[in-house]
């Protein structure tokens, strides 16, 4: 899961607000006041994917706030450490793959992306368009290891294809590619770390693509201004025409800057409200899940291809943004025990896995402890951050993989996963390939306080 950040600031302004957003304002009639509130709040939860994708692209392709600056685009940036307790630049980082971005311009032409011979080590290539959806997962759950080269083109770019390449085409011409290598243990840095200085990018023409900054949250309605300019720039699927519709209603998305400095008072204090009633119900969205049982849950199966489900890519986008297709990759989590109270430190726990169950996951499986509510690995003397079927020190008990929990060292360390000494904490469970349908049938077991 790669985290933009966390849900604090989608409730900001209910309390700033609160006694004013059913203000009636005078000079419009209420039923146009709201049928514009209607409007507007559609917009605002659809805009969210959008908006937060263009601010991710700016703050690594041009100002540099983004701790994976890439520094332009066509350009990989590749993260060369495993993350540790320190680490804030992402929610709930993994511990078991590194890390590598890019933003791609097909404004002027296709972009080759070459990939080198990765032998056996599992790696994927997902590229998601700015609307969050992966329309491609390259890699080796999609193929072979082998090197290959992907020409990636834009949905207007005509020519054929060169022999020896495969052909990627993305819906708009701007796209981020997230890749991921699996590293087994810290012994394997320098050798991942040369393997991810193979993995190019190459524009077959120069981009032609000026980004300008416009995400600036200290402006006024400027999330709308954002949307606006990003549906200027990366035409929506064709399934949106009716909430496209609905924006256009208020100004937004019909080839004219939209200037909301410009608009009549009610409409501005309109677009004020629906950005707090969008807010509650993305935040309300993001507290549901599917359940797998005892206390288990996971973001559903149709993760990363939201299609006109827009709240559920709303509160995705907030809180996982540019997570994988669960075909690719399968992620439970638990924040409780099997008896339903949150997992806190202090307290000793047992997890007890069914290897068979574990197996399902074909390439590999980790499960990370996480600080909450920061979503930060653990601090601890002996910098352990998850266990995974690379570590060398597992003992099964027959078939079971028996995990200990707990904030200080026992005797035989091999299952034990730190968690904090005070604080609350979560468990991701990742299965990289799992089996097909697995996520329907899969039922992870509960975690037992032992004291």
């Amino acid at each position: 899961m790669f985290f933009s950040g966390t849900l604090a600031w989608i409730l900001l302004f209910l309390s700033i607000f609160s006694g004013h957003a059913r203000t009636v304002y005078a000079q419009e009639p209420e039923d146009r006041r709201l049928a514009w509130l209607d409007d507007a709040v559609a917009g605002y939860i659809y805009g969210v994917a959008p908006v937060e994708m263009y601010r991710t692209m700016q703050q690594m392709v041009v100002t540099g706030e983004n701790a994976v600056f890439t520094g332009g685009f066509n350009r990989y940036h590749h993260s060369s450490t495993l993350a540790t307790a320190g680490d804030r630049w992402v929610v709930a980082p993994n511990n078991d793959t590194l890390y590598s971005n890019a933003w791609l311009d097909l404004s002027n032409g296709p972009v080759l992306l070459h990939v080198p011979d990765t032998g056996e080590r599992y790696y994927v290539l997902q590229l998601m368009d700015m609307y969050t959806n992966n329309f491609a997962l390259l890699g080796t759950r999609t193929g072979v290891n082998g090197a290959r080269t992907y020409r990636v083109s834009g949905p207007d770019w005509e020519g054929e294809t060169p022999p020896g390449m495969e052909e990627v085409r993305a819906p708009g011409n701007l796209v981020w590619v997230l890749g991921r290598i699996h590293i087994k243990n810290r012994g394997e840095l320098e050798e991942v770390r040369r393997l991810q200085k193979q993995f190019r990018i190459e524009p077959m023409n120069a981009g032609n693509f000026q980004l300008p900054v416009i995400y600036d949250p200290a402006r006024s309605l400027n999330f709308y201004r954002v949307l606006d300019a990003v549906l200027e720039e990366a035409p929506p699927p064709g399934d949106d025409e009716p909430l496209l519709e609905q924006l256009r209603r208020i100004g937004i998305g019909t080839k004219e800057p939209f200037e909301p400095d410009l608009l009549p008072e009610w409409q501005k204090k309109v677009l004020q409200e629906a950005e707090i009633i969008a807010r509650a119900n993305i935040a309300e969205q993001a507290g549901k899940y599917t359940p797998l049982g005892k206390g288990w849950v996971f973001d559903g199966e149709h993760v990363g291809r939201f299609g006109t489900d827009y709240l559920t890519r709303a509160a995705t986008t907030l809180t996982g943004l540019g997570v994988l297709n669960v075909e690719e990759a399968f992620y439970p989590f638990v924040t409780v025990d099997i008896e339903g109270r949150p997992l806190k430190g202090g307290h000793n726990y047992r997890l007890s896995f069914n290897r068979d169950d574990l197996s399902r996951a074909r390439f590999f499986w980790s499960l990370t402890a996480y600080q909450l509510p920061e979503w930060s690995l653990i601090d601890n003397p002996a910098n352990r951050y998850s266990l995974s079927n690379s570590s060398t020190e597992l003992h099964y008990d027959g078939n079971v993989l028996n995990v200990m929990l707990q904030a200080t060292q026992p005797k035989s360390p091999g299952n034990w996963l730190p968690v904090p000494e005070r604080a609350n904490f979560a468990l991701v469970l990742r299965l990289y390939g799992p089996r097909p349908g697995m996520w329907r049938d899969f039922r992870p077991p509960g975690v037992r306080r032992l004291d």
